[in-house]
């Protein structure tokens, strides 16, 4: 064989193998095997189903935005205290489920972009706080006590630390505008099956103040949420 062709050969098999590794983690739901986050996927309550057949998961994607939230908190006292959540923001986006789908796995890739919140933020999915630049989150987590925006009021709060719930996470300081960048997976659970009984998933990002005019602000803030379902009548 000439030297030129098996050169070619050569490249294209390289070059198929880079382009292999680098395929996104969101293309397998199966595996979710990526440097950015951990590499065995806990069961799911469509794993758990034994069938007859080939069953083939359907992946939708959204695209969205969080639109900016100028400077601005709803204070609920005259009093204010500096470092103590006295307010919370929450902006909600709702993607539709099919009536005939069962919800499997979610998926929520933000890509690297410049972000700045004021002051503290946190994202959640269906209830559930999956990324954070506040300290006191982890310290809800710990204390069990069920999560709503509202269940923030009056926490103190220390020296900003990321809460990554799971996969990798990378947040920007309060206050100030860094990256962002996050890829975090939601698996259902058979103890978490009621939160995808509605018809729709809802994506939260809650921003928090204490006693400053700039407080409850946020950059505009896109990303793309990715839903892995089944039909029911093979559930």
């Amino acid at each position: 064989m000439p030297l030129i062709a098996l050169g070619i050969i050569l490249v294209s098999s390289l070059l198929g193998c880079a382009l292999h590794a680098s395929e996104p983690s969101f293309l397998r739901p199966w595996s979710f095997e990526s440097d950015l986050g951990p590499k065995v996927k806990p069961i799911s309550q469509c794993d758990k189903v034994s069938h007859p057949f080939p069953i083939r998961m359907t992946r939708s994607s959204h695209p969205f935005v969080f639109p900016e939230r100028r400077a601005g908190c709803p204070f609920p006292n005259r009093t204010l205290t500096n470092a103590k959540v006295e307010a919370v923001v929450t902006t909600t986006l709702k993607f539709d489920i099919p009536s005939h789908q069962t919800v499997c796995d979610l998926y929520l890739e933000i890509p690297y972009q410049p972000f700045q919140t004021d002051d503290y933020f946190v994202i959640s999915l269906q209830s559930q706080p999956l990324v954070s630049n506040a300290a006191f989150l982890a310290e809800h987590q710990r204390a069990k006590n069920p999560w709503t925006p509202k269940s923030l009021m009056g926490l103190v709060w220390k020296d900003p630390v990321e809460h990554c719930a799971r996969g990798y996470c990378m947040t920007p300081i309060d206050g100030q505008e860094g990256p962002i960048r996050v890829h975090q997976w939601l698996t259902v659970t058979s103890t978490k099956a009621i939160l995808f009984q509605g018809p729709q998933v809802h994506l939260d990002l809650t921003v928090i103040g204490d006693n400053d005019e700039s407080d409850c602000s946020h950059h505009p803030l896109d990303g793309l949420l990715h839903i892995y379902s089944q039909t029911k009548d093979v559930l």
